[in-house]
């Protein structure tokens, strides 16, 4: 179940420090990668997904969340970035 105005951003692009207002082709490049929700998953209002993400089986994100990494199945997260509150299954 997915709450409204929640983010899926599959796309991001690599952080250039040095040249980063010269604006070539080296300090745009974009990448994209797949975001998994697997089967039983909970995700609350407004929370934000990024790219490259699986969240795992009978697991749920607590609105307002921003999802940055990985998360293991049977699980609660949130806050900025999600960690992990609590297990729901044993």
């Amino acid at each position: 179940m997915i709450g409204p105005r929640v983010s899926f951003e599959t796309s991001t692009h690599t952080l250039v420090v040095e040249g980063f207002h010269e604006r070539t082709e080296e300090t745009r490049l974009t990448f994209h990668k797949d975001i998994c929700v697997r089967d039983g998953v909970w995700i609350g209002a407004g929370a934000l997904i990024l790219c490259g993400v699986t969240i795992g089986e009978q697991s749920i994100v607590a609105a307002g969340s921003v999802v940055t990494r990985d998360v293991e199945p049977g699980i609660l997260v949130g806050g900025v970035p999600a960690k992990m509150i609590r297990r729901l299954i044993a």
